[in-house]
């Protein structure tokens, strides 16, 4: 059997997909011809039947939709074969990809981002980090557009791998002068009486209360919505409302805008994250890098309390 070519079983990958010779070879600029002369020689150098003309085009056989799922395992080596031996390139530099939702660790995330990038020997490696919902996190790294991501536990990842990362209290946060801020600790319940100013959007707040079973959000009276902890905790500033947050991400603005930060007591306020991913095989070498040193990094802080 002669040598496989991995253009002709990108190719056929390709064929098996679109079904269609002369599709796939508008898009690789080739003739129909061609793809078909390159699928006749596939099959000849392997003795089996893999395609058959059917009325919508071709499809595979047996042995085709074998050979296909076999390729693209295949196709997906070569490729991190040829990403790995890109960093070895002296003048190499590698981009990692990954998403978080927006409130997940407040900062501390940046911190150990900053870290990786101040090391010496992670000179070479370009990060981008993408913000968006935890369920879009998902489909991106599931359709390979991200190497993994940092998610709050409670979402379904079952079809994921995970690793720990760090955790976050929720806590109330209003002006010094608001009658919350007598309070040493809350409960959700304890802010009821007062308008609220959510961070996000409230079908997400009201999916995170419904998902915690703990109260109906609809008994909470919201003033105003807005996307940031910052524009949160100024109009929060400005005796507008109260807004609940990482207690992390209020304690360090709380002297800026004059807050008072009260733990919530209730027990889905304490909330723990995890870095994911598709498969580990999957992760590129500078990927990896990133991910041991998050997971690393979130180690040290609980050992170190």
């Amino acid at each position: 059997m002669n040598d496989l070519d991995l253009t002709s079983l990108r190719i056929f990958v390709a064929v098996c997909e679109a079904g269609n010779f002369a599709r796939v070879a508008d898009r690789e600029n080739l003739v129909p011809s061609a793809v078909s002369k390159r699928m006749s020689k596939l099959e000849v150098d392997l003795g089996v039947t893999l395609l058959t003309k059917s009325k919508r085009g071709v499809e595979p056989t047996a042995a085709g939709r074998a050979l296909a799922e076999r390729a693209r395992t295949l196709l997906r080596d070569a490729q991190k074969l040829a990403e790995d031996m890109q960093c070895h390139r002296h003048d190499a530099t590698e981009l990692v990809q990954f998403m978080s939702s927006d409130s997940p660790v407040a900062g501390l995330l940046m911190d150990d981002i900053s870290d990786f990038l101040g090391q010496p020997a992670h000179r070479a490696i370009r990060l981008k980090m993408s913000i968006d919902r935890d369920v879009a996190t998902l489909q991106a790294i599931k359709d390979g557009l991200v190497q993994f991501g940092v998610l709050w536990d409670a979402t379904e990842m079952a079809d994921f791998q995970t690793l720990p990362y760090r955790g976050d209290q929720l806590a109330v946060v209003c002006h010094r002068n608001h009658p919350l801020a007598q309070y040493r600790q809350a409960t959700l319940t304890d802010t009821l009486p007062f308008q609220h100013i959510y961070i996000g959007s409230a079908n997400a707040v009201a999916a995170l209360l419904n998902r915690a079973k703990v109260i109906d959000a609809s008994k909470i009276s919201v003033r105003i919505e807005v996307d940031t902890f910052y524009s949160a905790f100024r109009l929060v500033s400005a005796e507008r409302g109260i807004c609940v947050a990482p207690a992390v991400a209020a304690a360090k603005l709380a002297e800026l805008f004059h807050l008072s930060v009260i733990p919530l007591t209730d027990a889905w306020a304490s909330r723990r994250y995890v870095i994911v991913f598709q498969h580990e095989a999957d992760l590129t070498p500078a990927g990896r890098l990133l991910v041991q040193h998050l997971s690393q990094a979130a180690t040290q802080a609980h050992t170190s309390r």
